[in-house]
Formats: C-alpha cells, sequence, structure tokens
C-alpha cells in the first residue's frame, strides 16, 4: 500500500506539498509507503518499529524519518501518541545554506535512513525532555494552522518546519557505536564542502575527514547519495552560483571565483552542461 503525501487531507492544496497529522493509536498499522519524507515524533505510548528486518521499539521522545520508498509498519502499539509529518523538501524550498552545514542535518535525513533501510540497523534517535517540548510546541503551530488555514498558513508551516528541521539537526548526536560513527564522519564531509566549495577541495582532503581510504570513501558516498563526492560538490558549486546570479551586480568573473571554480571558461562550461544554458541566459531568464 502506498500513501501520498495527501492522504487523509480534505480539499488538498497540491501545491503545497506538506500534511501533518496527530493521534493516539493501538493495534496494528499494516505495511505501507509512501511517496515523500515521513518524520514522526513520538509524544507518548509504546510501539514496535519495523522496516524489512529492522526492529526497533519506540517510545516518548524517539523522532523516526523515513524516506521513500521504504515499507514499514509498527506492532503493538499502546496509547501511541504521536505526530507524524509528510512532505517534499525540494517544493517547499527548505534547504538553506546554513542548514545545510549541520552534519547533524545529513546524518538525520540523508545518510541514516538510507544506511539503515539497506542494512540490518534500526534508525532514528531520541530527544531529551525539553527538546522534546520545544519540538511539540513548533509542531503545534503547524498543526493547527495547517488545520484551520488562516491567512498566512504556508508561510508559517514552511518557517516553523525549516526551523524545526535545524534545531533538531543541532541536537543530533550520533551513538556511540561503530556504523554510527562512520556515517557521521561521512556527513561531516558533506557539512564541509558546504561550508568550503569556495575553496579548493579534494577527495583525498574528505576522505581523511571521514578515516577512510579514498577508495571506501567514495564507494560509502556514492553509496548514499546516488553520486561521486567529485559530482556533488560540481552540483553544490552550481548550485550556489545561481543564488549568486539572483544578484544583478555582481560578475560572472566574480560568481566563478567566490563558487571555488577559478577560472570563467571552465565555469561557463559546467553551469551550461548542467542547467542547459550559459550563467548569463539564466540571469536573463530571471528577469523576465
Amino acid at each position: 500500500m502506498i500513501y501520498d503525501i495527501f492522504s487523509g487531507v480534505e480539499n488538498p492544496d497540491f501545491s503545497f506539498p506538506f500534511n501533518i497529522v496527530k493521534g493516539t493509536l493501538n493495534g496494528e498499522c499494516p505495511e505501507h509507503q509512501h511517496d515523500s519524507i515521513e518524520m514522526t515524533f513520538v509524544i507518548d505510548g509504546k510501539a514496535t518499529h519495523i522496516i524489512g528486518e529492522n526492529i526497533k521499539k519506540i517510545g516518548r521522545g524517539e523522532v523516526i524519518i523515513i524516506l521513500s520508498p521504504a515499507s514499514h509498519r509498527r506492532i503493538n502499539m499502546q496509547d501511541y501518541t504521536r505526530y507524524t509529518l509528510r512532505f517534499d523538501l525540494e517544493k517547499l524550498i527548505l534547504l538553506n545554506d546554513e542548514i545545510k552545514r549541520f552534519p547533524g542535518f545529513h546524518s538525520i535525513f540523508f545518510i541514516e535512513p538510507v544506511y539503515f533501510q539497506e542494512k540490518n540497523y534500526s534508525n532514528g534517535f531520541t530527544l531529551n525532555e525539553d527538546q522534546l517540548e520545544y519540538s511539540i510546541n513548533m509542531l503545534d503551530i503547524m498543526y493547527d494552522a495547517f488545520n484551520l488555514r488562516y491567512t498566512g498558513y504556508k508561510t508559517i508551516i514552511k518557517t516553523h518546519l525549516a526551523a524545526l528541521m535545524t534545531y533538531i539537526s543541532h541536537c543530533y548526536n550520533p551513538v556511540l557505536e561503530p556504523v554510527s560513527n562512520k556515517l557521521y564522519k561521512i556527513s561531516e564531509t558533506v557539512s564541509y564542502i558546504e561550508k568550503n566549495y569556495s575553496k579548493k577541495i579534494t577527495v583525498k582532503e574528505l576522505s581523511a575527514i571521514a578515516c577512510l581510504s579514498e577508495r571506501q570513501y567514495n564507494r560509502v558516498f556514492t553509496g548514499i547519495y546516488g553520486i561521486s563526492p567529485n559530482v556533488y560538490l560540481m552540483k553544490t558549486r552550481l548550485n550556489k552560483s545561481c543564488r549568486f546570479l539572483e544578484e544583478q551586480d555582481l560578475t560572472i568573473h566574480y560568481i566563478s571565483t567566490v563558487c571555488g571554480f577559478f577560472d570563467d571558461a571552465y565555469f561557463i562550461k559546467q553551469f551550461k552542461r548542467y542547467f542547459n544554458m550559459t550563467p548569463g541566459e539564466y540571469r536573463k531568464n530571471l528577469v523576465k
């Protein structure tokens, strides 16, 4: 069974891919999938969460991130009270530069869900009481805004969702075991790219941060992100350049330099290869 973002929503706004539900459940939830990210905060009660062969008992304070198209189910739910959010990160334009600099963000929303769903490990992490209460305050605001749909509710939801993701990324700490430590090291390399994309960065340098050989690092990184570290770095630089191109008074040479290309011709060539237009053409389209 596959649920989309808008499952159970009356009069959905398909231009705003977000859903939030709250409630208390008992018994079992059959195996199902989602077409988006699912993020669950357990408020009270307990349950057993199953993804493939991964089995994890969950309770108050647990945060579970499920990426599409992973199948999962819950059994033994006893007064299981939770907030569940489903959303499309890219379409809600939540990935600002600051949040991408948190290693915890990459661990929570990309690395651990992918790795743990492929391997025989349980995923998720636990907030302490203060962290959970702070998160619940933001969840309450989003829940009310989504259901009441008063003027400006979309802006309120996007603002609080971005704040919530940033907050839990800041709260996140890898558990002290070899698998999680290795994954967190990968997330630190992605964070390093986000912070230093304007500088020269090599795979040798990144693999040293991850405490892996270059070959191992390339393999693990590609397995998680679906692209090599060099391609990820290139895409990061090009996406950053788009932000700079919005400023009409910045020269192509300046943008090329601050985005880590240091060669205008190479920058233009890679930009056209990726976006099928030159930086100048991209800028002209912005003002049409």
